[in-house]
């Protein structure tokens, strides 16, 4: 019985003075700030140039508003309702059910989803909207189209109204309505299918004879979407699709012409050479994560308690003790520079990543949550730091265990390689038809392409098929375009 007592004695003792060296430290830390790094006021100062709200972005948001309605004051006026809705959300968002009780939860939310809608009939003033042609949307630009397939789809005109509006657009500047994370987003389901019918038009011109025209077409596209490639992560990632399918339309175009002339030739391939922009873009496209997170932080001083209890009913003892002790041991600014050292490298890997290059797990080394040598038990050490809840937040041990505030992108990056790839198949086909090449003449040239020419993740030649006269392209990751990473595409030369 002596031992016994003696060993809860010795535990409780134990507990106590690992209680009283955490709270000792806590307080050490609670009465040392931590400063923001270089790092972190670099990027915010990157951020502070990036457009949150433009008037670009209402048009685009207005794209389809009634013909009599000006788009720019159409999207406005619903952003405002939204930002409006928002803020009263906000307001009541700990009120609401637990999501776990849908009917309760839904019928929560029901008023504020009624009145947006009463808010779209008032921003439209009782006209009717615009509409495209359900074709645009139903006809897809893949690999292997056929002529016929093009010819069909150009024919589909969009209201010329619409047209106007998308171009300019396409010729304004950032389209963007807000950096929080549930800020409005403009459709760009509207500019894809826009996009789709330009491209279709400018094949059916190649197949008429009006190359130049064509080739004019394809230019401007691939301008209109690589200017705002950098926007944001999502606008990098629309751009790439977009820029997908202006290069199947090119390199369809052209595999089935016998030959082009010259300065046929050197126009196409200049019009390519914006593409390789892209990885700059979609790097440069994270520093606008950065700015979403980073106002989300600064602006919610109490974050661990909005984690804990947004949205889920009572959350019991246990979890408002483990708030309030969140809450106690946060810092703000630690956060954010771990948040910062972990986008820049982000940057770096993306940026990588989309120059066909692997992204080595030793470039994330020094970003862990702390006492990363511990293994699954590192998470036990974390009271012992300074600002254990911002680490979990943050949280990045390597691309495939980031946190809340760095999840992977690296990902997006590769996105951007395939594009690159599609590009560098599309100056194969423009040269190998410019020297007419065929048969063997044409497999000996791919098998010795220059740069430029070549698979951008090996630097090694394309695969060819002479039999088949088909051009295999590796894909590395999933697109909405051209495929499953497993399967690849192939294209006819």
């Amino acid at each position: 019985m002596r031992i016994i007592k003696t060993a809860v004695l010795w535990l409780v003792g134990l507990v106590a003075a690992v209680a009283a060296v955490v709270l000792g430290l806590q307080i050490i830390y609670k009465l040392s700030p931590v400063a923001l790094s270089p790092e972190t006021v670099a990027l915010d100062e990157r951020a502070a140039k990036v457009p949150v709200v433009t008037e670009n972005g209402y048009r685009a948001y207005g794209l389809l508003a009634p013909k009599d309605v000006d788009p720019v004051r159409y999207g406005r006026c619903l952003v405002d309702a939204q930002n409006s809705q928002r803020e009263e959300r906000q307001a009541l968002y700990k009120a609401s059910p637990s999501m776990t009780d849908k009917a309760a939860y839904e019928a929560y939310w029901k008023p504020f989803t009624d009145r947006a809608e009463v808010a779209a009939r008032g921003c439209a003033q009782g006209g009717a909207y615009v509409s495209l042609p359900k074709a645009l949307a139903d006809m897809r630009i893949k690999p292997g189209m056929t002529a016929a397939q093009w010819q069909a789809l150009a024919t589909f005109t969009p209201d010329p109204l619409i047209v106007a509006r998308a171009e300019a657009v396409w010729a304004g500047d950032a389209r963007r309505l807000g950096a929080a994370p549930d800020a409005p987003m403009i459709q760009f389901a509207n500019l894809i299918q826009l996009e789709r019918w330009r491209i279709a038009r400018a094949v059916l011109a190649w197949d008429s004879g009006d190359r130049p025209q064509a080739v004019t077409a394809w230019k401007r596209s691939i301008n209109d979407w690589v200017k705002s490639a950098d926007d944001t992560l999502i606008d990098a990632m629309i751009s790439a699709a977009a820029l997908s399918q202006v290069m199947i339309g090119m390199q369809d175009a052209v595999s089935r012409s016998e030959r082009i002339d010259n300065s046929t030739a050197e126009a196409a391939l200049t019009a390519l050479v914006p593409v390789e922009s892209m990885p700059q873009a979609v790097a440069d496209s994270i520093v606008t994560e950065w700015q979403s997170m980073s106002a989300l932080i600064k602006s919610m001083p109490t974050l661990p308690s909005q984690l804990y209890l947004t949205g889920q009913g009572d959350p019991g003892v246990l979890v408002r003790a483990l708030d309030h002790a969140a809450k106690l041991t946060y810092d703000v600014n630690d956060t954010l520079n771990r948040m910062g050292a972990a986008n820049v490298q982000t940057q770096r890997s993306v940026l990588a990543a989309a120059r066909g290059k692997p992204v080595a797990q030793s470039e994330w080394e020094g970003l862990t949550t702390g006492c990363a040598s511990l293994g699954k038990w590192e998470y036990l050490c974390l009271p012992l730091l300074r600002n254990p809840t911002g680490r979990i937040l943050v949280g990045v041990n390597a691309p495939a265990h980031a946190g809340i505030t760095a999840p992977d992108y690296a990902d997006y990056g590769v996105r951007i390689a395939d594009v690159r790839n599609l590009a560098a198949a599309t100056r194969l086909t423009i040269e190998a038809r410019r020297l007419a090449l065929s048969g063997t003449a044409l497999a000996s040239f791919i098998a010795g392409a220059p740069a430029g020419m070549r698979d951008v993740f090996t630097g090694k030649p394309f695969s060819y098929y002479p039999a088949a006269k088909r051009l295999r392209i590796e894909l590395h990751s999933r697109s909405s375009v051209l495929g499953d990473k497993d399967k690849g595409y192939e294209l006819a030369l």
